[in-house]
């Protein structure tokens, strides 16, 4: 079992419950593990053999195109779009960054991390 990692993927979504998000959008980081079982490449050198992790990109960006009240249903339609879009992973994390929230008081970034566990 091995571990793709893609992190601090940036896209500018409109995710919030504050409609002042929803309506101007906001600067967002995504990042995604997947636990894959890479000895199916037994050596090959074959793309189509792994998981390409520009088409994990692409999900990513796809599904933060949504928007959402919740960060936590962002990162969950990754999840799911994950699963569907990619054979033999045994779990897939997900962290969605956001490190301009709205809110009145001081910190560095806001974060919500869920697993496939979680849902």
């Amino acid at each position: 079992m091995g571990l793709l990692v893609v992190e601090g993927i940036r896209t500018y979504s409109y995710h919030g419950c504050i409609p002042l998000e929803r309506k101007v959008g906001g600067e967002f980081k995504t990042s995604v593990k997947i636990d894959y079982d890479f000895s199916i490449l037994s050596g090959s050198d074959d793309l189509n053999k792994t998981i390409d992790y520009a088409k994990v990109i692409e999900v990513v960006e796809r599904e933060m195109a949504k928007p959402a009240n919740l960060i936590e249903t962002a990162a969950r339609n990754i999840i799911r779009s994950i699963q569907g879009s990619f054979k033999g992973i045994a779990h897939v994390e997900v962290k969605i960054e956001k490190p301009h929230a709205p809110i009145n008081q001081h910190f560095e970034t806001l974060a919500v991390v869920l697993t496939d566990r979680d849902l």
